[in-house]
């Protein structure tokens, strides 16, 4: 039985909700997904316990309200760059670099933040079968776009044709939730907001050294991010 989000209130335009999930991030970050309590939500909100329970049930309402606000967070620029048809490039840059990239991540938590939050969720899915199916499937489409954007790119000659995109994919995955463990871990705090952009140029590289360094006669591209310039949609 698919797991109940236990929201009152579903209205994306209801200001108080959207306080009360940004609340639930804070106090996520700050003591960690199994030990916040609804109180404690209350109390970064600046808002009474009976506000809280009055737009969501119970703490499962409220947390899964929390990781859908941090997956629109991440998701959003990715959409975006989709529809403007730019480069696959830039579009695989976005996707991996964008949760160290402040003035690309679309939230108020700095990129340590809301990559541990990021981390919480991922942590407790692992133990919780309800939360863990209400999370597969965001992960799914990311998982699946990401790899449609890497077909087209193989098809329009942009990136190896003899990469699977599937397995990219997965490698991707894996880098970007192993660079999130590790900037909160092993990374000092004052350090990391430097630390998190020499990750995102160090996965940059990455794409480009991984995916195109096959492909015969290629040039490095530099994307708009970059150059500052507009983008262009490719032709068909």
């Amino acid at each position: 039985m698919a797991a109940s989000t236990g929201a009152r209130k579903t209205e994306p335009s209801d200001e108080r909700r959207v306080q009360l999930c940004a609340a639930a991030k804070r106090a996520i970050a700050r003591k960690g997904l199994s030990a916040v309590t609804m109180k404690d939500i209350a109390a970064e909100a600046g808002m009474s316990a009976g506000i809280v329970s009055y737009y969501f049930e119970n703490k499962q309402g409220v947390l899964w309200a929390a990781f859908e606000a941090v997956s629109e967070a991440y998701g959003r620029g990715l959409r975006e760059k989709l529809r403007e048809g730019r480069s696959t490039r830039e579009i695989l840059e976005h996707a991996l670099t964008a949760p160290f990239r402040p003035e690309l991540l679309d939230d108020e938590l700095q990129p340590a933040e809301f990559l541990l939050v990021w981390v919480e969720y991922w942590a407790a899915a692992a133990r919780d079968d309800g939360l863990r199916e209400l999370i597969a499937p965001v992960i799914s489409r990311w998982s699946a776009r990401l790899a449609s954007v890497i077909r087209t790119g193989q098809e329009r000659g942009e990136i190896d044709a003899g990469l699977d995109p599937k397995r990219e994919v997965q490698l991707l995955r894996s880098l970007l939730s192993g660079q999130a463990i590790d900037l909160n871990l092993y990374t000092p705090r004052e350090e990391q907001a430097t630390a998190a952009r020499r990750i995102a140029a160090t996965l940059r590289d990455y794409l480009g050294e991984r995916l195109y360094r096959e492909v015969p006669g290629a040039r490095p591209e530099r994307t708009h991010l970059e150059t500052g310039t507009s983008p262009k949609s490719p032709s068909a």
